[in-house]
Order: C-alpha cells, then sequence, then structure tokens
C-alpha cells in the first residue's frame, strides 16, 4: 500500500522539531514524502514567513502589525528544542535542495501584489513554479491563483481546502480540486469529481485505519503528521 501513497508532511516534520521551523523542514526534507506543507504571512515590512497561525507564539499582535525584527527575536519552545520562525526564502530553498513539492497554505486573501510577490519568490529560491501547490479555505484566493496561472500559462495546482458540503458544493461549481477532510470522503464524492476531471486529495490523517480506507476508495495523495508511521 505504501508505494501508492504520496504523503505530504504537514508543516514539516514534527514529532521532534517544532512545526513551520527550519528543522521540521529540513527533517521532512530527509524522509519518503513528496512534498512539505507551510502556511505562510506576511509582516508589516512584508517580509514572507511560514507560521500556521496568524500570532507567533509569544507574541500579542497579529504577524501583520509586527515587524520581522520583532519576531525574529523570538525564541519557539517544544520539549527540548529551541527553534526560530522560519523565512518563506529558506522554506524553499529546502524544498528546493531535497527535491519535495512545496504546498503553500493562504491563510487569508492578501492584496494582489501580495500574491504576485510570493509567485516572484518561489521562481526567486525554488525555481520551476509549475511543480508548486496552492491550497486555501478561501474561495477567493483560489480564484485569483487560478486565474493568474491561467494569465501567464504557468503548470501549478490549486486545491480548495473543504471540510463541509457547501464549500464542497461550491468547488465543485468553481471547477476546483480539493484538498478535504477524510470524513467527507465517499465513492460517490470521489466519482463526482473524477468525471470532471477534477482531483481530490485528502487531510489529516494520522491514523492507519483511516488511511487504508481512503486507500481503498482510490485516494492516492494524503497529509499526514506521522506519515512515517502510518
Amino acid at each position: 500500500m505504501k508505494n501508492e501513497i504520496k504523503f505530504i508532511a504537514h508543516r514539516g516534520y514534527h514529532e521532534y522539531y517544532i512545526e513551520n521551523t527550519y528543522d521540521a523542514f529540513i527533517e521532512a526534507g530527509k524522509r519518503n514524502n513528496y512534498a512539505i506543507e507551510t502556511d505562510i504571512y506576511l509582516t508589516k515590512d512584508n517580509v514572507m514567513i511560514c507560521n500556521h497561525n496568524n500570532k507567533i507564539d509569544g507574541m500579542d499582535k497579529n504577524i501583520v502589525d509586527c515587524y520581522y525584527q520583532e519576531i525574529e527575536k523570538i525564541e519557539l519552545h517544544k520539549n527540548n528544542v529551541t527553534s526560530k520562525v522560519c523565512l518563506f526564502e529558506n522554506y524553499l530553498k529546502i524544498c528546493k535542495k531535497y527535491n519535495k513539492i512545496p504546498v503553500i497554505e493562504f491563510k487569508m486573501t492578501p492584496p494582489l501584489k501580495w500574491i504576485k510577490n510570493v509567485l516572484k519568490t518561489i521562481l526567486l529560491y525554488y525555481g520551476d513554479i509549475n511543480k508548486v501547490e496552492f491550497i486555501s479555505f478561501g474561495r477567493e484566493i483560489c480564484k485569483i491563483l487560478l486565474n493568474l496561472k491561467e494569465k501567464h500559462n504557468y503548470e501549478y495546482q490549486v486545491y480548495r481546502l473543504v471540510s463541509e458540503d457547501k464549500y464542497i458544493d461550491e468547488a465543485y461549481f468553481d471547477q476546483m480540486n480539493i484538498s478535504c477532510y477524510y470524513e467527507k470522503i465517499n465513492e460517490q464524492l470521489i466519482k463526482k469529481f473524477s468525471n470532471k476531471n477534477l482531483e481530490i486529495k485528502v487531510w489529516t490523517i494520522d491514523d492507519k485505519f483511516i488511511l487504508e480506507k481512503m486507500v481503498n476508495l482510490g485516494i492516492k495523495t494524503i497529509t499526514s503528521d506521522i506519515f512515517d508511521k502510518i
């Protein structure tokens, strides 16, 4: 079964390291997964960083209200590990070094100028924008990314993150690929999207029995926190 599955390392490999940090990305780079997922934010002085939430642990202000100089001083702690916030460009360099696909989540819909800067940063530090995958719960940002893809003849992939029926229906109406919560996956849904040549990926599976169920349904790509253990 393992050979049939493509795993995405969710926020890097963070069993021992802190998620979305340099060390977590490096460790994911060394392991048997085809892609590394991260979440990106822009600081007040336009520095792109990797972080899951809109605030850095230990800071009261939102990332968009912080200068990078403030953020880079913060130490993140987990067990006996200490890390700092990872720059988006360093994440891209790691993906390139270890031949991993960047899976980049937009947590919000930023201005078009910033979205274009993200694409430029990918070209600069990763090189091949056509291999990149973008994900987001946001309908509007997915549409913008698809429009830019068509305008510039890019081949990157866009997946709408969905966990509710109404958003699955929206994505289908918009003709978007989806990355779906596993409890919503069934044969009818897979057939429905497949008939429109739309792809379904699944997040986030950390249980081998659920994994087996998804594989038996025909799902090939799965996001996981502990992909090397299931």
